[in-house]
């Protein structure tokens, strides 16, 4: 099974219908996210897996052109770009954006 790893559930997002996750750019994680478009992953927060969703959409971007409303709304802080550099994304980095369809959220 495909599995997405979460610290922490920024904002509660992953309680959401539609959640996006912005990783830090690695080409063979960009290519194998592209692979599985559509497929089910397993979402794991702290190391427990607490629902499935399907994975909609991967693009790249350079996370300053990314507007800072967005990436405070993915974040849940009003510093995001803080928040980043602890994980070690510097704002001028390129980053992998995912967005993801809950299967849990959607059958209710």
């Amino acid at each position: 099974m495909n599995k997405i790893r979460f610290l922490k559930d920024w904002n509660h997002k992953l309680q959401c219908r539609i959640f996006t996750t912005i990783r830090k750019f690695d080409r063979k994680k960009y290519t194998r996210y592209r692979s599985k478009i559509n497929e089910v992953f397993d979402v794991e927060v702290d190391n427990i897996v607490n629902s499935q969703a399907r994975l909609c959409s991967v693009r790249s971007e350079n996370l300053n052109k990314i507007d800072t409303y967005l990436l405070a709304i993915d974040t849940g802080e009003n510093k995001p770009f803080e928040i980043f550099k602890k994980l070690g994304i510097d704002k001028n980095d390129n980053v992998i954006i995912l967005l993801f369809y809950s299967l849990a959220a959607n059958k209710k």
